[in-house]
């Protein structure tokens, strides 16, 4: 499919505000986070390293990180 607005990565979520709500009109999908699938906390650090990674690998881009000292 195609997001039209973005997209949202649950990492360690609190869960309870999504009861009373139905993201995206898609009653039938419950929202999970990584956490909850994984069983343990995740470090949000290493999400974002791999996230940037792959996004950069995705659509040609070289990554740096600003303190790099690489040109933007």
């Amino acid at each position: 499919g195609i997001a039209f607005h973005g997209f949202a990565l649950n990492v360690n979520t609190d869960l309870s505000y999504y009861q009373n709500i139905i993201p995206c009109g898609i009653a039938d999908r419950p929202v999970t986070s990584m956490a909850s699938i994984l069983g343990q906390p995740v470090d949000m650090e290493l999400v974002r390293y791999g996230l940037v990674y792959q996004f950069g690998r995705e659509f040609g881009f070289r990554m740096e990180d600003e303190g790099s000292g690489g040109s933007h």
